[in-house]
């Protein structure tokens, strides 16, 4: 019960944290968001041979895992999704053409964890694509 008590107190004071960081405003003008990808900036940017190299290029802090997560201490990757179906490892994203993607969302390892579960404690990428006619 201690160790899981410790547990919840250290995922409130993430959650403190990330929250207390979320409202600061960014001086200096328009930029682009940090937890989005929009079709505007993917077709400014574009074209791109996979949905990794587009989020390596545009957000690369997206693709990398940093040492254990907070919730296993477990190694893990950053997993993917990609309209509400999962994909596994962002590294899967290296097979799948750009084409066609109209947002793409961050979640933290927290906000991961907290709608996917303990093995998305590196975070999520969640992809939206057009429909197909």
């Amino acid at each position: 019960m201690h160790r899981a008590g410790r547990r919840l107190l250290i995922v409130l004071i993430i959650v403190a944290a990330a929250g207390a960081c979320m409202g600061r405003a960014q001086p200096g003008g328009p930029r682009s968001q940090s937890d989005a990808i929009t079709v505007t900036e993917i077709e400014r940017r574009g074209p791109f041979s996979s949905m990794y190299e587009m989020i390596q290029i545009l957000r690369p802090r997206w693709v990398r895992s940093s040492g254990p997560d907070t919730f296993v201490g477990q190694s893990g990757q950053v997993q993917a999704h990609i309209d509400g179906n999962w994909v596994g490892p962002v590294q899967n994203l290296r097979n799948l053409a750009a084409h066609g993607v109209t947002s793409v969302r961050w979640l933290g390892p927290v906000d991961a964890a907290a709608r996917y579960g303990l093995d998305h404690g590196h975070g999520a990428v969640i992809i939206s694509t057009a429909p197909v006619h």
